[in-house]
């Protein structure tokens, strides 16, 4: 065997381990790249998240207050017609009592001129 051939022999072996090694690391790397991807992948998600979780939290906090701002305002408006329409009947039987009275007074001063 040649010293030659010997010489390629090592230089192929420790190129081999070279790439092997290379490969290692380049995978370590990569491995370490990728975890650190993951974890800003996360917290941004979760920042999101978070954010969209406000949002409808606000939105329906907001969609609460308008549903019983409504709610509110029917109930008054229903009160306020109830108390018009007491107040109405109330007013229709003092006009009809003194209406009556007027009439009253009327007929009587009406039969002491005859009379």
């Amino acid at each position: 065997i040649a010293v030659s051939n010997i010489i390629t022999c090592q230089s192929m072996v420790r190129r081999m381990i070279a790439k092997n090694d290379f490969d290692t690391r380049m995978r370590n790397q990569q491995a370490k790249e990728y975890a650190a991807a993951t974890k800003i992948r996360s917290a941004y998600l979760g920042h999101v998240v978070r954010m969209d979780y406000r949002i409808a939290v606000s939105n329906i906090i907001t969609c609460q207050s308008m549903v019983r701002r409504m709610i509110a305002k029917n109930d008054f408006d229903t009160r306020m017609r109830n108390q018009q329409a007491k107040e109405y009947a109330a007013a229709t039987k003092i006009r009809s009592a003194y209406l009556g009275h007027v009439v009253r007074m009327d007929y009587r001063i009406a039969v002491s001129n005859i009379i």
